[in-house]
């Protein structure tokens, strides 16, 4: 699984990169950027080795290349992908796992404020369920 990472880690720096230097990233949750096209399937092979980014349908297929064109998604799927995959001490991976629980949970706490915006709930759905099975592959859910 390690082997699988050391290809991501310039993505967990442009997460790391926007936060740092205040990018609202809400702001950024819709916007595709087509280079993130060389990434993408970078990371998408990796989660289908996992069978984190399994999707029978073509339509279906075809939506979530789009939403791995959103760098912000992009590059938090390879964050906790990277996370669980290089982290050995099983209680940092429990107290990240719990923060990232807390982040979904806030998200929705107030689920009428995003009820107008179907493309940013949409992106959540998405992101919950691939970040969740990251988890599960790692016995961590």
């Amino acid at each position: 699984m390690q082997d699988d990472c050391y290809y991501l880690f310039k993505y967990v720096k442009r997460l790391r990169n926007a936060a740092a230097h205040n990018n609202c990233l809400l702001a950024n949750f819709t916007r595709v950027v087509g280079a993130y096209t060389t990434g993408k399937s970078e990371l998408k092979n990796t989660l289908r080795k996992y069978q984190i980014f399994q999707c029978s349908k073509r339509r279906e297929k075809h939506n979530q290349d789009k939403i791995l064109q959103i760098p912000i998604i992009h590059d938090f799927l390879c964050l906790a992908f990277v996370f669980w995959s290089i982290c050995k001490d099983d209680g940092l991976k429990n107290s990240a796992r719990e923060k990232i629980l807390n982040f979904f949970q806030k998200w929705e706490y107030e689920p009428n404020f995003f009820k107008e915006e179907t493309m940013i709930v949409k992106n959540y759905e998405f992101l919950k369920e691939k970040t969740q099975k990251i988890l599960e592959i790692n016995n961590f859910i």
